[in-house]
């Protein structure tokens, strides 16, 4: 029986290649919020993110920077804007921005729960040793020491999954970078997944196997469920029971369909699509809480992901046209 937490160590090549806002990035945060994994990142994988993230943040400054300089240098000889006052923009500066991708990361790792692996004093003399050695990650086929160099920063983040491993035997690993997942499961003789998506795959059914051995552990020996069937309807109740789930269900497949074609939508934009189809509100808030509780879909608190991924391919094509029509604004 897999113990939880159930802990995993999640190399930022998986990131990189999903996205936090990936549907099934947000299953496994939740997984982690829960408490039903333990996510481990290594410090230095954790910085390369942050940087990759720092990059992108500031091009995007220095893209609307430049394309304000150009219109600021084109007022003078404009035949609209001469006439106007001097135009101003306040934008973030670098250092500012270098600080807020700290504390920014600081916050995403307490808040979903995941545990940064610190660099420890010995990792540099052990990852310089497997280098020397060309023991994995080192591909000892590659003589080139300028090309072997490239492989260093794998060695520092699977010193970090070895000291990781040392206190969670149990441990599995979700990592893209090819070279460093064949490390990984060849130093540590550990599971690892390729995707998110199938890690999150795994998770599905290992979670609920342990819930539902916990839940049975935790009855009373004595006790001994209920044996009546299920209430009887006939004529008119058993009318308006059919009206009604026929409503739910209409509704209940919008719901599923548009979440499982958005992706990782917030609540607000499923209520206000919903809305937009002829949905009251509070009708469409319900369905959508129903369904979070049947697990059919997840709610992460701010946003509804998929949960049942062939329900949501089948609801999606259910009503597929009309999706296209809400979300694109048609009539």
């Amino acid at each position: 029986m897999p113990s939880t937490p159930i802990p995993i160590f999640w190399d930022t090549s998986a990131i990189r290649e999903a996205g936090f806002h990936d549907p099934d990035c947000q299953k496994l945060l939740k997984y982690s919020i829960s408490n039903d994994v333990r996510l481990f990142i290594s410090h230095i994988a954790w910085q390369e993110l942050r940087t990759q993230f720092l990059q992108s943040a500031w091009s995007e400054v220095l893209k609307l920077r430049r394309q304000f300089d150009a219109v600021q240098r084109r007022q003078p000889s404009s035949l609209i804007l001469q006439g106007l006052r001097a135009p101003v923009i306040d934008l973030w500066d670098e250092p500012e921005i270098q600080a807020r991708s700290h504390a920014a990361m600081d916050e995403f790792a307490r808040d979903n729960r995941i545990t940064i692996v610190p660099l420890c004093a010995d990792h540099a003399d052990r990852a310089w040793h497997r280098y020397f050695e060309a023991s994995p990650p080192f591909n000892p086929e590659v003589t080139d020491r300028e090309k072997r160099r490239k492989d260093i920063p794998d060695s520092w983040i699977l010193e970090a999954a070895i000291d990781v491993k040392r206190d969670h035997s149990s441990l599995i690993a979700v990592c893209h970078d090819g070279n460093l997942a064949v490390a990984l499961k060849k130093v540590l003789d550990i599971r690892v997944f390729r995707t998110v998506a199938e890690v999150v795959e795994h998770l599905d059914g290992a979670v609920q196997s342990v819930k539902t051995i916990k839940s049975v552990k935790t009855r009373d020996s004595a006790y001994v469920p209920p044996t009546e069937g299920p209430v009887q309807a006939d004529g008119a109740l058993a009318a308006v029971f059919t009206e009604a789930e026929s409503q739910f269900r209409n509704v209940a497949t919008k719901v599923i369909g548009l979440i499982s074609y958005l992706g990782s939508p917030t609540k607000e934009q499923i209520y206000a699509l919903l809305e937009r189809s002829g949905i009251p509100l509070a009708i469409a808030k319900n369905v959508a809480e129903q369904l979070a509780l049947a697990t059919i879909i997840q709610d992460t608190g701010h946003h509804y992901i998929p949960g049942n991924k062939e329900a949501g391919a089948q609801a999606t094509a259910a009503v597929e046209p009309e999706i296209i029509r809400l979300v694109t604004g048609e009539d």
